[in-house]
């Protein structure tokens, strides 16, 4: 038996040992819930023409060798970002996927305590992305749901770029079926 730290970290759990760990088993289907259901209702908005058609065939997985591979010339080392976030068992990841492309990925972790999960990496695929202006509140949403999943109270995101910042601010939000959603004007 593997011993966990109290702060759900164990120290060289691969994929092999987390499989075989009820605790890890638990919080990966508190993931995929949380995954699924923001992906159910990003594409009832597709449907109603608040988000690109894209969202509604999209796909919101965990971030497997595949995702890393893909990202492999993005701005974040995310090899290394998964290498040390993997072995938290409370970790939040997030890859969204459409037509065997990948279009973003995020990455956090719960508090030790009830109060929140920390984004401490996202980031979407440059150039033509159909997801531009929509995969931050796509992560954030998935991240909120994992979140009152596991009993925390909100979602945090760690240093956001500072440039971003104003350009949530001069965006049109729009609530629906409770999620924001931040449009160009």
């Amino acid at each position: 038996m593997i011993a966990r730290a109290a702060w759900g970290y164990v120290p060289a759990m691969g994929a092999i040992q987390q499989a075989n760990d009820p605790a890890a088993r638990r919080y990966e289907f508190h993931r995929r819930v949380a995954r699924g259901v923001t992906g159910s209702i990003i594409a009832e908005i597709a449907r109603q023409g608040l988000m690109p058609q894209q969202a509604r065939t999209c796909q919101l997985l965990g971030i497997e060798d595949q995702a890393i591979l893909a990202a492999g010339n993005w701005i974040f080392p995310w090899r290394r970002i998964m290498g040390q976030t993997r072995p938290y068992y409370r970790r939040f990841e997030l890859a969204l996927w459409h037509g065997g492309n990948l279009y973003g990925l995020a990455v956090g972790r719960a508090s030790r305590g009830p109060d929140n999960v920390t984004i401490h990496f996202l980031e979407r695929a440059g150039g033509n992305n159909p997801f531009a202006g929509y995969f931050a509140q796509i992560a954030l949403d998935a991240a909120d749901r994992y979140a009152k999943l596991i009993g925390r109270q909100r979602v945090k995101l760690k240093n956001p770029a500072s440039g971003l910042i104003p350009t949530w601010d001069f965006r049109l939000q729009i609530r629906y079926l409770g999620i924001l959603i931040m449009r160009d004007r």
